[in-house]
């Protein structure tokens, strides 16, 4: 017994002098049992094994050393201990010469507040970088990320994920899904390319109508759900506290309730509850076409309250969907669509105004109408057109229907643009 005490003791604390790099040490284990063989030598420890190699340290069930190839299989509650990083894995073979290890059968790495756990991985301890695969999943103080793959880079706490991948904001309602995701924590910035999307649902309180048992008509606030969605070639994330905001480029389309868009460039700014397009950009309404050099759209409380065009704007409806020439156009400097209650209020078009509309009533069409002015304002009630009003020296013209029967397209204003892709 004294003799295999003292082995023991000298397993404990010697080095193996045959490896060039730092050798794996033991520290304790509840049993042990050396071999010699023609290939290689090895030893097997089990029960409350410990082992170190510089700052790494290591508990395992069973661990299988061989000594020449400075190389350990643990297997059984493995975890690898460096500083604040901790490492589980059911199993996992060290690699001494190269600080590697690599787990299989489901791995978690802990460091300070950062989680990564995935079905398999390969972590390198001096350069401090993971390569996780399989139900990956990454959670540090802003976002949480679940891909196929992720490198994280511990030093700097970036995280590069590729394949299906989501990531969704810890004190946000926003989720940003794409090929290729790269999370550079410490400066709340993410960069997305490979077909990305940005979803975000909402819920607002809307006026309804209710039926008593009375029969009675009341008015009653009802929840709604509204889900914006974005897609780009290459979004970017910036989730600074209190200055959350997003940058899509190329390529972009956005879908929300009634309105979509698609443009080259654009802007969310989530807190300030807005959004500014670029890049050629088109917005529909329901029936309507906003065009301009750059166009915003204000949703405060999730709340659609004002589509504005600035610089070379037009709009078209197309009310009549019996005849598609037919199509009510308006230009300016400036146009805005101000909305109320979910519906259009007020259209007004600023400095250098035009104006073609169509006239109809309950026997038809009946003409048109073509003015140029300073300033053209639109109202509706209940979202139907109630009244126009020209404002400024007002030069127009009334056709008749026999006029422009078959020849709408000769009245269209000088900047007319229709898209059918919507």
């Amino acid at each position: 017994m004294e003799i295999v005490t003292k082995i023991l003791a000298f397993l404990m604390f010697s080095t193996f002098a045959f490896s060039a790099n730092d050798p794996i040490y033991l520290i304790y284990a509840d049993s042990l049992m050396g071999t010699n063989t023609i290939e290689q030598k090895f030893r097997e420890f089990s029960g409350n094994v410990q082992l170190r190699q510089g700052d790494v340290n290591v508990r395992c069930d069973y661990a299988k050393q061989f000594i020449e190839e400075n190389r350990a299989e643990m297997i059984g509650n493995v975890v690898i201990t460096q500083k604040s990083l901790t490492l589980k894995a059911p199993k996992i073979n060290y690699f001494g010469n190269e600080y590697t290890a690599y787990a299989t059968g489901g791995v978690e790495i802990t460091d300070n507040k950062t989680t990564l756990n995935a079905k398999e991985g390969i972590y390198q301890i001096k350069p401090a970088i993971a390569n996780f695969r399989g139900d990956v999943v990454i959670i540090d103080d802003s976002v949480m990320i679940n891909s196929d793959f992720i490198t994280h880079h511990r030093k700097t706490n970036n995280s590069f994920a590729y394949s299906n991948v989501v990531v969704r904001g810890k004190y946000t309602n926003v989720i940003i899904v794409g090929d290729t995701i790269i999370n550079y924590s410490r400066e709340f910035h993410t960069i997305a390319t490979g077909a990305p999307a940005l979803f975000q649902i909402d819920s607002s309180y809307i006026d309804a109508d209710s039926m008593l048992s009375t029969s009675e008509l009341v008015k009653v606030k009802r929840l709604k759900y509204d889900t914006l969605t974005i897609t780009a070639d290459t979004m970017e994330a910036f989730r600074e506290p209190g200055n959350e905001r997003y940058v899509f480029r190329e390529n972009v389309q956005i879908f929300r309730d009634d309105v979509s868009a698609k443009c080259s460039i654009a802007n969310y700014l989530k807190d300030g509850e807005g959004m500014e397009l670029g890049g050629d950009p088109i917005v529909w309404y329901q029936n309507t076409q906003l065009f301009g050099d750059s166009i915003k759209i204000d949703i405060p409380n999730n709340q659609l309250k004002k589509l504005h065009a600035l610089s070379n704007s037009f709009a078209a409806t197309m009310d009549d969907s019996l005849n598609f020439v037919r199509k009510n156009q308006l230009s300016g400097n400036e146009i805005e669509i101000l909305f109320e209650g979910g519906k259009i209020d007020k259209i007004n078009s600023y400095k250098d105004a035009k104006s073609l509309y169509f006239f109809a009533d309950e026997e038809g069409n009946n003409g048109a109408n073509r003015t140029t002015t300073d300033t053209i304002r639109f109202a509706f009630k209940d979202g139907e057109l109630e009244d126009v009003y020209w404002l400024g020296v007002s030069f127009g013209e009334n056709i008749s229907e026999n006029i422009v029967y078959r020849n709408e397209k000769l009245y269209y204003l000088p900047q007319f643009r229709w898209v059918e892709n919507r």
